[in-house]
């Protein structure tokens, strides 16, 4: 269950699937930002993207850097911590702190890595249902052909697959 309930976990799958290419991300996270970027680069403007809110959790002796005012101890920022939800309410938000959707999306798809490493990814790209990468990482390895396999749908063909060295193209021929 990678630490969500399976009513949370029903609802980011159904975000995953929500169409051909899905995006989940946090709105000002620089691996949503870069993605965005690279899709609309490559001229791709039709993704289903799902924003989840994110908190950053400072780990022992890291210091925390507030965009507003914080206390002295950080025992309140406006930015820096999570809106507290009343119980009954958290049932069916994957997100209600900022960081279990990602814990979820980083132990399912990168068994772990990054909440180990404490560097979460607040981005990921899902081409017909299937985790395709994070939002940095598919910015910075995928050039636009590449991008444009990842992501094809060709019925009953999954094209997600595919890869070519140098330039890519696809052509499809009618019989």
């Amino acid at each position: 269950d990678c630490g969500l309930t399976m009513t949370r976990i029903g609802s980011v799958e159904a975000d995953i699937a929500k169409g051909p290419l899905s995006i989940l991300g946090a709105i000002t996270a620089p691996g949503t930002l870069a993605l965005l970027d690279k899709l609309m680069q490559c001229g791709m403007s039709e993704f289903d993207m799902t924003y989840y809110s994110a908190v950053a959790e400072p780990g022992p002796g890291v210091v925390v850097m507030c965009r507003y005012r914080c206390l002295v101890d950080l025992s309140d920022c406006q930015v820096c911590i999570a809106d507290v939800i009343a119980p009954e309410e958290t049932n069916a938000m994957p997100d209600y702190d900022g960081l279990s959707v990602w814990r979820y999306l980083d132990c399912k798809y990168r068994n772990g890595v990054g909440d180990q490493d404490g560097d979460l990814a607040y981005a990921y790209m899902f081409a017909n249902g299937k985790f395709q990468g994070t939002g940095a990482d598919v910015a910075e390895t995928l050039d636009c052909d590449q991008l444009s396999f990842k992501t094809a749908s060709v019925q009953p063909f999954d094209l997600s697959a595919l890869g070519c060295s140098g330039p890519c193209s696809l052509s499809l021929l009618e019989l």
